[in-house]
């Protein structure tokens, strides 16, 4: 499992892979007539098929002037020839340290979607610097490494609207109509949870509601009001399922994780939780104070860390 950092460059490195020989192959070629515009737009039109999922392909020189045309495939527009790229990411981001370069992801504004541009240089038989090959590639058709899963970050809190904070000591909790039910909404949660495939709740603990995402249907996520949460009759609209396997939180800590919910937030009178949530299949728990600070952390974090949170 990689850090996100990490993670990024494999994809990278994985592109700069599939694409590199096709590109040295396309750079020989415009070195050869690099004083000569009109061919090397000859020569991105003719090796295009080559990279099927690039969607423009361009030259420009090394002080970031566009020399050829835009080329597509199948086609070229050539008005933009001279235009000053010098500020794309592709361009501004280039270490110059590699022979190929690949820019962060950016919006086109061509297509304005997703996309990034990998750089192979243009180099003289002399060794000069003439520019540098640019392909634009939309991740939509991007080859990415399948199977890559991000290291879960640490604990760390976001701070929220800071108008919210600024008057935080001018509030106190107000007893909601969940806070009169809690220990069986904490019952039901947790029944629904380890017996009838829900692997996501988050309560609202203020506005008295649970939104909860089940196994059988994972992309449609129900919303229940006070009432719903502690009718225990509830769970039959919920089918009869086995804790999975594949979840990252031991079943066991579920109930102590529910708990914990209901400990802080009667915890105290001004700093008080407002909702929280709970995603046993990537081990992640969320808490939204009435500071409108949220904290994210793994299971493990949140049960060591508990009352600290304040």
């Amino acid at each position: 499992m990689a850090d996100l950092k990490t993670a990024i460059e494999i994809q990278k490195n994985s592109l700069l892979d599939w694409i590199t020989p096709s590109l040295a192959h396309i750079v020989c070629q415009c070195a050869r007539v690099w004083e000569e515009p009109d061919a090397i737009d000859n020569v991105l039109l003719n090796n295009m098929t080559s990279l099927p999922s690039c969607s423009l392909g361009y030259v420009v020189d090394k002080t970031g002037e566009q020399v050829s045309g835009n080329i597509l495939q199948g086609g070229a527009d050539r008005s933009v020839r001279g235009q000053d790229l010098s500020t794309r990411p592709f361009f501004t981001e280039n270490d110059r340290k590699s022979v190929q370069f690949v820019s962060p992801v950016y919006i086109s504004k061509a297509t304005h979607k997703p996309c990034l541009t990998v750089t192979h240089e243009i180099v003289g038989f002399a060794g000069t610097l003439y520019g540098y090959l640019a392909v634009d590639i939309a991740l939509s058709e991007l080859p990415l490494v399948q199977g890559q899963e991000v290291e879960k970050q640490k604990w760390q809190q976001i701070k929220g609207d800071p108008a919210i904070r600024s008057t935080l000591f001018m509030q106190t909790r107000s007893v909601s109509l969940m806070d009169r039910h809690l220990d069986d909404v904490v019952d039901t949660v947790t029944n629904l949870i380890l017996e009838q495939g829900v692997f996501h709740a988050k309560l609202h603990f203020s506005s008295s509601r649970a939104s909860l995402w089940n196994m059988n249907n994972p992309h449609d996520y129900q919303i229940h009001v006070l009432e719903d949460i502690t009718d225990p009759t509830m769970c039959l609209i919920y089918p009869n399922r086995s804790y999975p396997q594949k979840a990252k939180i031991k079943a066991e800590l579920v109930p102590a994780i529910l708990n914990e919910f209901k400990e802080l937030r009667q915890l105290d009178e001004t700093i008080y939780l407002r909702s929280a949530s709970l995603n046993i299949m990537n081990d992640m728990v969320s808490l939204t104070f009435s500071c409108d600070g949220t904290h994210y952390m793994t299971s493990q974090e949140f049960l060591t860390r508990g009352p600290k949170l304040f």
